[in-house]
């Protein structure tokens, strides 16, 4: 990384905190503790801060600019959908996610 250009550094770093952002934001969305202007806020908040972008620039652009695929918030939507789906259908959660191997 360290000879990496900085606009691939960049890239990465976007992408990293949009993984995290929707590995966290998941079963914070299902518990019913996050809301979706929320994981924009947060979204929008993370790339202003990698990028270093102005308080100017509404977060509804940053968004619009920077999201070629899904919107953080709509995957962890049909995460969180998916799970409470399989929850009220089983009537555990723990079926929703694969064992893991120890």
């Amino acid at each position: 990384m360290r000879g990496a250009e900085p606009d691939v550094v960049q890239q990465l770093t976007c992408c990293l905190a949009r993984s995290l952002l929707i590995y966290i934001g998941t079963p914070m969305v299902t518990a019913g503790l996050w809301k979706r202007k929320d994981i924009d806020s947060l979204e929008a908040g993370l790339y202003r801060k990698i990028l270093f972008l102005g308080n100017t620039i509404p977060n509804k652009a940053i968004l619009n600019t920077m999201t070629s695929i899904r919107l953080a918030g709509e995957a962890i939507e049909n995460l969180a959908r998916n799970a409470r789906d399989e929850s009220t259908r089983t009537n555990r959660i723990t079926s929703f996610f694969p064992p893991q191997e120890y």
